[in-house]
């Protein structure tokens, strides 16, 4: 009788046959490990399956006690947390969770949380592994940081309908009180930036990069300068005319506009809804603000505009948190905008709008301002299609240009679709703009407030880092 034997634990296995039973030993020989293996992914699996569960448990207890905000016993805390976010089972109670004295400063907190557990095995045992001990290590650090914020607002005609600019006042002026009470912000910063056809871009910096008097021409018919494609680079003013400037392609970038280089952008109406295409200047954009009182006024006081021009929104997003703008800006800040590798400023854009970009318009005729219709306008620079590429100077492609510079400095971009359709052009780019689907909030009622108290918390989440 030939025996073949597999060594335990504690005792032999032992399959016997006679002389012709090679067949029966070479089965035993290979399946009998096989089974063992097989039966051991069984534990393994269970045991990752365990791992992650408490890593994600860890993870939650280390970024809930890091948080400044917090003045409870962290490690109490840390220790609650991670039971809360596992099952409440005989085994689960069996979790040793470890918090090590928090690393503080004045200006952070550093929360390490570690947890491991052991489990029985079932197969493994047979091997002589009798359980298997899981591990889980999560680190948070929150620190207080200096902020700049891009506040990008629709004030075209279309917002007075159903009242949604009665309902994005109240909500934008508690979003900056909220900016600015958070404690947890050294310094903040707030450029708001209005758009209806257009930015009015102030007084002050529309005598900057306007042409100069030395060459322009003051009301030209539409017989000799102001004709066709030269409008955007003829020379002139128009008495009539407000604080918003043509744009080039080459605007559509972090670059500075050059002094006295750009024309006026002519008075103008184009739908019945008697607001003018340029906003008037009490909706002019306020840059690089650290007063809130001062921005909450101006949020109050804004005024419709013709026209959804969030291309030109976008760009002076991008332009009022470049770097390549630091002391161009005014505002009460000299020293910012901060670079954007900066290791203590968070930078982000909040966009919100209630419809889909506008083309460029311009009158034919500038005398004829307050004529409506489309008999006495052109189309100066084209809305183009959602496919259009970020190369195409078209409202498109300038907003798509932006929105990539945007992602590649590493700015936070939120956006907000205030009651506009579902899988549209609009919803599309507001998609497309943000910095991920999660950043980008559709508001189908009137409670346009709710989006901004989400991203605030967002906002308060992101420095925290696990």
């Amino acid at each position: 009788m030939r025996g073949l034997y597999i060594l335990g634990r504690n005792n032999f296995l032992r399959f016997q046959s006679n002389a012709s039973g090679n067949v029966a030993i070479m089965v035993a020989v290979l399946f009998i490990p096989l089974v063992i293996a097989v039966a051991g992914t069984v534990d393994i699996a269970h045991f990752a399956s365990i791992e992650n569960r408490l890593r994600a448990a860890t993870e939650s207890a280390a970024l809930a006690a890091a948080s400044l905000r917090s003045s409870s016993d962290l490690e109490k805390t840390s220790k609650e947390y991670v039971k809360s976010n596992l099952p409440d089972t005989d085994l689960w109670r069996t979790v040793d969770i470890q918090v090590p004295a928090p690393e503080v400063t004045t200006n952070s907190r550093t929360i390490t949380v570690n947890a491991s557990i052991a489990l029985p095995t079932s197969f493994l045992k047979i091997i002589g592994i009798d359980k298997l001990t899981a591990h889980a290590s999560s680190v948070a650090t929150q620190t207080k940081s200096d902020a700049e914020i891009a506040l990008v607002l629709d004030i075209s005609s279309s917002m007075d309908r159903s009242g949604k600019i009665d309902k994005l006042i109240p909500a934008a002026k508690d979003f900056v009180d909220a900016i600015f009470d958070d404690e947890l912000f050294q310094e903040a910063s707030v450029s708001l930036i209005p758009f209806g056809g257009t930015v009015n871009v102030g007084s002050e910096l529309f005598e900057k990069w306007v042409i100069n008097e030395r060459e322009q021409k003051k009301d030209p018919s539409r017989y000799d300068y102001y004709v066709g494609s030269r409008i955007p680079f003829g020379k002139f003013r128009f008495t009539d005319g407000g604080n918003c400037i043509e744009y080039r392609p080459e605007d559509a970038s972090e670059d500075l506009i050059p002094l006295e280089s750009r024309p006026q952008l002519p008075d103008f109406w184009k739908w019945n809804d008697g607001n003018p295409w340029c906003p008037p200047d009490s909706t002019a954009m306020l840059l690089n603000s650290s007063n809130p009182t001062k921005i909450k006024n101006r949020i109050d006081d804004m005024e419709l505009s013709d026209g959804t021009g969030m291309d030109i929104g976008a760009i002076w997003g991008l332009k009022a948190l470049s770097p390549k703008w630091r002391g161009q800006l005014g505002g009460d800040n000299s020293d910012r905008p901060a670079n954007f590798n900066d290791a203590k400023t968070l930078k982000f854009m909040i966009l919100m709008t209630d419809g889909d970009i506008t083309a460029q318009y311009r009158p034919i005729d500038y005398s004829k301002g307050d004529t409506k219709g489309s008999r006495n306008q052109q189309t100066m620079l084209s809305k183009g299609w959602t496919s259009t590429s970020p190369n195409t100077n078209s409202a498109y492609g300038y907003f798509k240009r932006v929105c990539n510079d945007l992602r590649t400095n590493g700015v936070t971009v939120f956006t907000i679709g205030f009651k506009i359709p579902a899988n549209g052009n609009a919803e599309e780019m507001l998609q497309y703009c943000a910095t991920n689907i999660g950043n980008y909030y559709l508001v189908d009622n009137l409670d346009i407030g709710s989006a901004f108290d989400s991203i605030h918390r967002a906002i308060s989440q992101l420095r925290i880092k696990g």
